[in-house]
């Protein structure tokens, strides 16, 4: 699904970069069919979503757990870079402590990275979790439509084979 915003006489694909940074009107170019595909196919998610929108594991949460974090980090950067501007302006840097300073970065950065790698490989498996959630509800509808159908014609066989044994009788 793509967006586009009307230039004066031109209309500019959106798409997956942004062309037209001042654009007074953003008209959605939408499919219907796609959209209601689409629509359904997360409806199901949607409502799950909200059952379990006290649970620990919402995206709202997760959301604001990386906000605090990048709040940390960056005061704490500040920190660090006003200390390093005080400690530059008293005493002049030697070079080992650039070098210590550079691992101790180092470091912090392989933190982090571990941090967000175990953070996404968390949001992997609920996405896979969702999907394979969606594929059992799919299945589990089409077991039940298949059992009423099933149900009918047991019906409908059990109404012939008294038509027929009222038929013979009278025979």
């Amino acid at each position: 699904l793509g967006t586009a915003t009307d230039v004066g006489d031109e209309s500019v694909d959106m798409g997956m970069s942004i062309t037209a940074v001042a654009a007074p009107i953003l008209v959605g170019v939408v499919d219907p069919a796609l959209w209601r595909e689409e629509t359904e196919r997360v409806a199901i998610q949607l409502r799950n979503s909200n059952n379990n929108s006290m649970e620990d594991s919402s995206w709202g949460q997760h959301i604001e757990s990386f906000k605090s974090f990048l709040k940390k980090i960056s005061l704490r950067d500040q920190q660090q870079q006003q200390q390093q501007q005080q400690s530059t302006i008293t005493n002049k840097k030697k070079p080992d402590e650039d070098v210590g300073n550079a691992l101790l970065l180092a470091e912090r950065l392989d933190g982090v990275k571990l941090y967000l790698e175990n953070t996404l490989n968390k949001i992997k498996s609920a996405e896979r979790m969702l999907n394979l959630n969606e594929v059992v509800t799919k299945l589990g509808l089409s077991y039940s439509q298949c059992k009423e159908e099933l149900l009918a014609f047991e019906q409908k066989q059990g109404q012939h084979q008294q038509a027929i044994d009222r038929l013979a009788s009278e025979l």
